[in-house]
């Protein structure tokens, strides 16, 4: 729950920035957090909605390959989630 706390208090500081992508790049973390609390359904709403408006305003390739790198992540956790559930 530590990196949850964490995520969060990053995004506060993040939220008096005037950078959007420093904003974005703290949903990112909020999003790993989520992962690791296998909240899997949110972290991939946060991390498309980030990717799509990153690709669309900014076009960054930091940050689209962070959420490309965190959805490879997702993705290996929903697979061992479905074989958890068998």
């Amino acid at each position: 729950m530590k990196a949850g706390e964490n995520a969060f208090r990053q995004m506060k500081i993040a939220l008096r920035s005037e950078d959007p992508l420093v904003i974005y790049k703290c949903w990112l973390f909020v999003a790993m957090s989520l992962l690791q609390q296998k909240r899997l359904k949110r972290s991939r709403a946060i991390i498309e909605h980030v990717f799509a408006e990153v690709k669309v305003k900014y076009n960054d390739k930091t940050l689209l390959s962070m959420c490309k790198g965190i959805w490879a992540r997702l993705q290996h956790a929903w697979r061992n989630e479905i074989k958890a559930s068998r």
